[in-house]
């Protein structure tokens, strides 16, 4: 049996709780169906940061989905379905997934570093994703897939296999790992590092970067090759460069700064306030 919490990160007084999520959620739905909404109200501007997420590896992230009237239980217990495959790890879990969330700020903490597993972010809008300290002393995740985000930062950490990304749009990804592929996406900045070369398809707009020192990984051997510009684009064959990516022009790489003192949040900060830090929204 597994169970499922989330608690504040930081001791944060501002960090949102189950309750505040469902009622975000709830208002958010008054206006755009499935979506918060605009920056201008006061459930954008009051948007807590962060969530940390203490959960077992194999279980989903509660969604702050539900009306803000239905009553609030406690963490349930889940039954692993038949197809859950078995696993080595001590907690028993065989996957990490971020799921079907709306303007929150999640931080998976150490403790789902038990085990390299593959982990999943799905069904995201307006949300800050940290997946970055469970793979921070050398535990990289399996592999990696990402599907259906919108106006999102999602810091993936270190993945030893390969990152799949299909239907993200309006976004910034960081990644480090052996494979990227990317697929029907729009609008997305990468910060990079792949020691294959990147493959797009049926993506446009997508941006290029050198992943940030604070994420580049720690324990790469030296004579690994960082191919995160040698990008190919599955449906431009012509020799001249394809028009559906470029590299991030150096006065619009966000700064180290941003990284280290505005991205990982903290009290009085905001969901609005990251995203604009990295440029995903506009001030």
């Amino acid at each position: 049996m597994l169970y499922v919490f989330l608690k504040t990160a930081r001791k944060n007084p501002s960090a949102i709780s189950l309750a505040d999520a469902a009622e975000i959620a709830a208002q958010g739905r008054r206006h755009i169906p499935g979506y918060r909404s605009n920056d201008n109200s006061m459930q954008s501007s009051a948007s807590p940061s962060p969530i940390l997420c203490s959960t077992s590896m194999n279980d989903r992230l509660p969604s702050p989905q539900q009306e803000a009237s239905a009553p609030l239980e406690a963490p349930q217990e889940l039954q692993k379905s038949d197809t859950d495959k078995p696993s080595s790890s001590v907690s028993g879990a065989s996957s990490v997934f971020v799921s079907s969330h709306t303007g929150v700020h999640i931080v998976l903490p150490t403790s789902a570093s038990h085990a390299t597993v593959p982990a999943s972010i799905t069904s995201l809008h307006h949300c800050v994703v940290d997946m970055t300290v469970p793979t921070a002393d050398g535990r990289p995740f399996a592999g990696l897939v990402i599907k259906g985000v919108t106006e999102s930062l999602l810091l993936c950490g270190q993945v030893d296999g390969p990152a799949h990304i299909t239907g993200v749009k309006h976004s910034t990804i960081v990644v480090s790992c052996h494979q990227f592929r990317m697929h029907d996406c729009v609008d997305v900045d990468v910060y990079l590092s792949c020691s294959s070369r990147p493959i797009i398809e049926d993506c446009s707009n997508i941006r290029f970067g050198n992943i940030p020192e604070i994420y580049a990984p720690k324990s790469v051997d030296s004579t690994q090759p960082n191919l995160w510009d040698q990008v190919q684009d599955f449906k431009w064959i012509k020799v001249e460069q394809s028009p559906n990516w470029s590299i991030i022009n150096e006065s619009e790489i966000v700064p180290h700064d941003v990284w280290e003192n505005i991205v990982p949040g903290g009290p009085g900060a905001s969901v609005d306030s990251i995203l604009k830090s990295v440029k995903v929204i506009l001030s």
